[in-house]
């Protein structure tokens, strides 16, 4: 009877886990990349101190990478090295943010903020912001484009920059697009998103003055959620939690 029973849990825990890769649908993970234009190279590279932030989703919980710039000159030569220095967990119901040594469901959070009172994220991206790229006073509907057998429809506007020198003017395009590749909790620009119930996964900007065009985009890896990544997300989802209920009392 015992042995009965022991299968019967093993089995019971084994469908669980299953179930909870194949029940993972608004899940999945990204990358957030820059990209400048080199003429010489005829192609897009990435841009100096920056490195790709990677980010995990599931439901109303996001995890992202916090990064670090480190520098040094050795010889007149400058060398820097962009390094993970923590893993953002945010709870979007409460918009809190939990800060972790390690992407591991053994790992504690060493600290803990308040997105609502602190004004954002520190050391990553803010996608939750109201934050317009281009005003929508200098927004204007342009052609849709086809990039890779996905349809973009593109917004283009000006957005005035001010320098110790004066005042100037970039150009900037954005890229929505309704396909069901894209998440709709990742938008650069959140108000036109909400007009158009559609996220803006891309945007071009201009740069006449500095003679630049970089380019900005959201790339979702062709993946869901492994096992041990929604093992994560459950740990610190209980972590943050308890702390909540611990508020509450």
């Amino acid at each position: 009877m015992n042995r009965i029973y022991i299968v019967i849990v093993c089995l019971s825990l084994f469908s669980n886990s299953c179930s909870s890769q194949r029940n993972c649908v608004n899940c999945g993970v990204l990358l957030l990349k820059d990209r400048i234009y080199d003429t010489a190279a005829n192609d897009f590279i990435p841009l100096k101190y920056w490195r790709d932030i990677k980010i995990w989703y599931k439901d109303s919980c996001v995890i992202q990478e916090g990064s670090h710039i480190q520098m040094n000159t050795v010889n007149n030569v400058e060398n820097w090295e962009a390094k993970v220095i923590y893993y953002s967990y945010i709870d979007l119901r409460n918009m809190m943010q939990y800060k972790y040594k390690t992407f591991s469901d053994t790992a504690t959070y060493f600290e803990k903020r308040s997105l609502l009172d602190s004004g954002g994220l520190t050391n990553g991206w803010d996608f939750f912001s109201p934050f317009h790229i281009v005003p929508p006073e200098s927004r204007e509907k342009i052609s849709d484009t086809l990039i890779k057998g996905i349809t973009y429809q593109r917004y283009s506007g000006w957005k005035n920059i001010k320098t110790p020198t004066g005042d100037y003017k970039i150009k900037c395009t954005l890229y929505l697009s309704c396909n069901k590749l894209y998440s709709s909790m990742f938008s650069y620009e959140r108000p036109l998103n909400e007009v158009i119930k559609c996220p803006v996964v891309k945007f071009g900007i201009i740069d006449t003055l500095a003679k630049q065009y970089v380019f900005h985009q959201l790339e979702y890896l062709p993946r869901k959620l492994s096992e041990e990544e929604l093992k994560v997300f459950g740990v610190w989802e209980k972590n943050a939690k308890k702390k909540s209920d611990e508020i509450r009392r």
